[in-house]
């Protein structure tokens, strides 16, 4: 994708650093207007750089999320819920409007698409979470949780047969994946965070088969 030619209207990122500032508060939404304030022909990881924003690597790597949620005043679980459930709703709503046409894909598709993309697996794995444990939740780094694994088609919407694709879907570079149609399972973005330590299920076959030898 080239960046270098591509605008966004700029009365739409006034609205979404608006609608920013509500869930995440004024500094975030500062952020986002600094980088309209960058000249439009330079590449969008400078313009990105220059503002004080990450880039769509760095969100993917995870590190990012855990400064964020620092200035978003993250204390507790019961905060970090509430932040994540209010952010990726809003991401979700951006991401949504590009889909339907509603706004040109222009310099920050990519960045709404990697924060919807992260915030939406931290916000899956914390429902699992908290539905399946009773205990109180430690909150690991993200870094570290991203470190360990890798993204991969979600099967809810990615129809398959024997392992085949059944129908068109687009592979995303930014995922290293073919991405679904998008569903609850996903959080609507067609791809899903493994973390499954394959080495660890390789050998529990192993042991299990020498067993019933």
């Amino acid at each position: 994708m080239n960046n270098k030619n591509m605008t966004v209207p700029r009365d739409w990122v006034e609205h979404y650093a608006e609608r920013l500032e509500e869930c995440c508060g004024y500094e975030q939404a500062e952020i986002v207007r600094a980088f309209l304030a960058e000249p439009e022909g330079k590449s969008l990881d400078d313009r990105l750089k220059a503002a004080g924003m990450f880039s769509v690597a760095q969100m993917l790597a995870g590190a990012p999320l855990d400064r964020l949620m620092a200035h978003a005043d993250v204390r507790d679980l019961a905060t970090f819920a509430r932040w994540v459930e209010m952010t990726r709703a809003e991401f979700l709503r951006q991401l949504g409007r590009y889909e339907l046409g509603e706004t040109v894909k222009g310099d920050l598709y990519e960045w709404v698409v990697a924060h919807t993309a992260v915030l939406g697996e931290v916000h899956v794995n914390l429902k699992a979470a908290l539905a399946g444990s009773p205990e109180p939740v430690e909150l690991a780094g993200v870094a570290a949780q991203l470190k360990n694994g890798f993204w991969d088609s979600c099967s809810g919407c990615h129809e398959t047969e024997d392992g085949h694709p059944v129908g068109k879907y687009p592979y995303s570079q930014l995922f290293g994946c073919a991405l679904g149609a998008g569903c609850g399972e996903c959080g609507g973005i067609g791809a899903v965070w493994d973390s499954t330590d394959y080495d660890e299920v390789a050998k529990a076959a192993v042991l299990n088969g020498e067993s019933n030898e």
